[in-house]
C-alpha cells in the first residue's frame, strides 16, 4: 500500500511479504519512479484526459494516492466525498464499469473506475464530456493497459525479493513487459539513445506493416515526407534534453495511407538516474482531426 514518509513527506510504496515463522521483509519503493509514470502515460495530447490511483477512506470518502492535474500535492493529503455519486458496490468495480459523473473539479465526465487486484486501490481513468468525440472503447483499451502495468510492477518486486540472480530478474521482467506491451492494442515503442527505435511493439508492427519489433534509425522512411524533419529534430532535441515530448505527425500505415498520430515520449532512467532513452505510445487521430476539421467549417 501506499503512505507517507514520516521524514520527507513524500509517497511510499511498500511491499510487505511474510517469511515463515520469521516475520516479513519489506520493501520502500518510490512510487515516483516506479508507479506515477504509468499512471500519467495515459492522457495523448488530452487537456482533459487524467488517471488517478485511489483507496476508500470510510464510507463516503476517497483518498488520492497519485498527483492530480488540477490540484498539485495530492498524494495521502487530498479527499472527496463520493456520497452522492451512485456508485455501484466494490465487487463491479472489477469488470470497470463505464459511468457519468462529476470529478474532483466538479466538472461532468466520462469515467471509468477498475480494482487492483489483491490492493486497497482503485483505478480512475477519467475524460471530460464535453472533449469525448473517441470510441469509449479505446478507453477501455486503456485503461486494461494501465491496471495490468501495476500488476506487472507488484510483480516484478515480488521477483526481486525471490530470485537471487539479478540477471535472471532482468529476463523474466523483460520477457513480462514483451509478452503484455504485444497483447494490448495500443501502439508501444521504446528508443534508445544509440538505436533509436529500439523496440515496436507487435501491433505497432502490425500498423505499419513490418514483420521487425525494432526499426533503429530507418523509422523516418515510415513519416510523411513533409513531417519527417520536424519529428526527427523533436526526437533529437529529447535525447538532448532527456525530457519528455509529444508531437503530431503523418505516419504510413500498412496499406500506404498517411495517418495522423500522437506520439508521446517519456525518459527511462536507471535506478541511479542514468538516462537510457525513451518509452513511447503513439495513438490514431485521424479520424478525430477529420470530426474537428469538419465541425469547424
Amino acid at each position: 500500500d501506499l503512505s507517507l514518509d514520516a521524514r520527507s513527506g513524500r509517497p511510499l510504496m511498500a511491499l510487505t511479504i511474510p517469511v515463515g515463522d520469521a516475520g516479513a521483509i519489506v520493501i520502500d519503493i518510490d512510487p515516483t519512479r516506479f508507479l506515477y509514470p504509468y499512471l500519467q502515460a495515459w492522457s495523448g495530447h488530452s487537456p482533459s484526459a487524467e488517471t488517478v490511483l485511489m483507496r476508500r477512506d470510510g464510507n463516503d470518502q476517497a483518498l488520492y494516492l497519485s498527483e492530480l492535474r488540477h490540484h498539485p500535492g495530492a498524494p495521502l493529503r487530498f479527499r472527496r466525498s463520493v456520497a452522492g455519486l451512485n456508485l455501484p458496490p466494490d465487487p463491479v468495480f472489477d469488470a470497470g464499469p463505464l459511468f457519468r459523473g462529476t470529478d474532483y473539479r466538479g466538472e461532468p465526465v466520462l469515467a471509468i473506475i477498475r480494482h487492483i487486484p489483491d490492493s486497497p486501490w482503485f483505478l480512475t481513468t477519467k475524460m471530460d464530456a464535453a472533449e469525448i468525440d473517441a470510441p469509449e472503447r479505446r478507453l477501455g483499451w486503456e485503461m486494461a493497459l494501465i491496471t495490468t502495468l501495476i500488476a506487472l510492477i507488484n510483480m516484478a518486486g515480488a521477483a526481486l525479493v525471490w530470485r537471487g540472480q539479478r540477471a535472471r530478474i532482468h529476463q523474466e521482467r523483460e520477457a513480462w513487459f514483451y509478452a503484455i506491451a504485444n497483447d494490448t492494442p495500443a501502439y508501444l515503442w521504446m528508443a534508445a539513445p544509440q538505436e533509436e527505435n529500439s523496440f515496436i511493439n507487435a501491433p505497432l508492427a502490425r500498423f505499419l506493416g513490418t514483420e521487425q519489433n525494432r526499426l533503429a534509425a530507418s523509422w523516418g522512411d515510415y513519416l510523411h515526407p513533409d513531417d519527417a524533419g520536424p519529428a526527427r529534430a523533436t526526437f533529437a532535441e529529447g535525447l538532448q534534453t532527456q525530457k519528455e515530448y509529444q508531437q503530431e505527425f503523418r505516419m504510413r500505415r500498412y496499406d500506404g495511407e498517411y495517418r495522423w498520430v500522437v506520439a508521446k515520449a517519456v525518459p527511462r532512467l536507471s535506478p541511479k538516474g542514468t538516462f537510457l532513452g525513451f518509452a513511447g505510445s503513439l495513438m490514431d487521430i485521424t479520424d478525430r482531426k477529420s470530426t474537428r476539421l469538419n465541425s469547424s467549417h
